[in-house]
């Protein structure tokens, strides 16, 4: 990035999972993307990235080449949780968007948590708010 908050190259990638539920898909379309797109990156949906017969090695490979991770989590979904562990070994800047009824894993301590009740998709404001602390996260 240069002086004028410009990135040299192409827009960098946010890796977004979410929980397989309609509230999930709703928090993801609404507001996650949004936010992704208003914080300058693309968005890389884990329900995009073409798996074929090793599921493991794909996801990884997708949460490496990315600046950051979104998560969308709704219920208890391991799926989620085992993503959230890969970019949390690897580094990654994460943010998880979680309703207020989650309990999450203790290995999300040191996460970003972005609390919202199941009225959120209708809340027009979150997707700046999401953007500006995928900025403040540092290399967004």
């Amino acid at each position: 990035m240069d002086n004028n908050g410009e990135t040299d190259g192409p827009p960098e990638l946010c890796f977004v999972v979410t929980s397989h539920d309609p509230l999930a898909h709703d928090l993801r379309d609404q507001i996650a993307e949004p936010a992704i797109h208003k914080a300058g990156l693309l968005v890389l949906r884990s329900d995009d990235v073409e798996l074929g017969d090793r599921h493991a090695p794909t996801i990884w490979t997708s949460i490496e080449k990315s600046a950051a991770i979104l998560a969308v989590v709704t219920a208890q979904s391991p799926h989620v949780f085992y993503e959230l562990g890969i970019a949390h070994g690897l580094g990654k800047k994460t943010l998880v968007v979680a309703t207020e009824n989650i309990k999450l894993p203790v290995d999300t301590s040191e996460m970003s948590v972005f609390y919202v009740d199941e009225d959120a998709p209708k809340n027009t404001d979150l997707p700046a708010k999401l953007a500006k602390i995928l900025k403040e996260a540092g290399g967004c």
